[in-house]
């Protein structure tokens, strides 16, 4: 899924004449193979019905000294109005849309009022919306706290905020889907019996799971728990086909793999063998090869 973000200010939503321009690029992201979020700011500027400072003004007509969850409030409530009839459009233009508010989207942010620092960004309801395929139009400027679902807004700017906070949480979310995916893969590889190939991509999956951080952690801890034994049970089908040569480089990998991990009993297990399979190959040298020198040698 290409999966593209796109942000439009206060003019451009304010308008039906304006909203037409928006619609074409949606339709064009569409046509070109994207799933477009919309992220909306409120309608028009200062003096427009719906603008934010009209909104606040209309507010401290009844109390300058309102507080600041209620002013937050009142002031989510022109890109919920934006929001709303953007999404109208492209619904009567026949997109399948749904208007999101900022929490909606996933947007968790801290109760500063007024200025809110967003906290997490909890993408798996976008994911829905567009794996439905449908297109989402977010409220900009807007986030919710995380334990009682108050409204928020980000500051001056804040759509931009959202739409740049949107755009990174849903990569790392596609990023950790990969991940999982390449994890689940692997472990399909090993159960039809192909050790190698399946060897290589839970390191692969390893490699890409560390590089999410935290995120990535568990997925990681499985790799790790599943690449040692897998790397000794390899070298185990060596010795049993007598290819004690490659068996020996096998478990001599098969130890360093395990120490990096710290597998104690995969490590305890390669001490056992090693010497079994080297004393298995002088004596194939003895009796097979008649190699009495190889035989000493080892």
């Amino acid at each position: 899924m290409k999966i593209v973000v796109q942000k439009f200010g206060g003019t451009s939503v304010a308008t039906a004449e304006n909203r037409e321009y928006v619609l074409k690029k949606v339709q064009q992201a569409l046509e070109q193979g994207f799933s477009p979020v919309v992220v909306v700011s409120a309608m028009g500027r200062k003096g427009d019905a719906y603008a934010t400072d009209t909104l606040i003004d209309t507010l401290k007509s009844a109390n300058l000294s309102v507080h600041n969850r209620e002013m937050d409030m009142m002031m989510c409530c022109g890109e919920i109005l934006s929001a709303c009839v953007m999404a109208a459009t492209l619904q009567k233009a026949g997109i399948k849309a749904i208007a999101l508010t900022g929490g909606q989207a996933g947007i968790v942010t801290d109760s500063e009022y007024g200025s809110a620092h967003i906290k997490n960004i909890r993408t798996s309801h976008l994911l829905k919306v567009l794996e439905d395929g449908m297109v989402p139009v977010v409220c900009g400027f807007q986030g919710m706290t995380e334990n009682k679902g108050n409204f928020t807004t980000l500051g001056r700017g804040g759509s931009d905020t959202t739409a740049v906070a949107l755009a990174a949480g849903m990569s790392f979310a596609q990023d950790l889907a990969t991940v999982t995916e390449l994890y689940n893969n692997a472990a399909t590889t090993l159960n039809s019996g192909e050790k190698d190939n399946a060897l290589a991509a839970f390191n692969d999956a390893l490699a890409k799971a560390e590089a999410l951080g935290e995120e990535g952690q568990e997925i990681a801890d499985n790799c790790k728990g599943v690449i040692p034994s897998l790397a000794l049970s390899i070298a185990k089908d060596l010795v049993k086909a007598n290819n004690f040569d490659s068996a020996i480089t096998k478990l001599n990998e098969a130890k360093e793999i395990a120490t990096k991990f710290d597998a104690a009993d995969v490590i305890s297990e390669i001490a056992g063998l090693l010497p079994q399979v080297l004393m298995s190959k002088g004596n194939n040298l003895l009796t097979a090869a008649k190699d009495y020198a190889g035989a000493a040698a080892i």
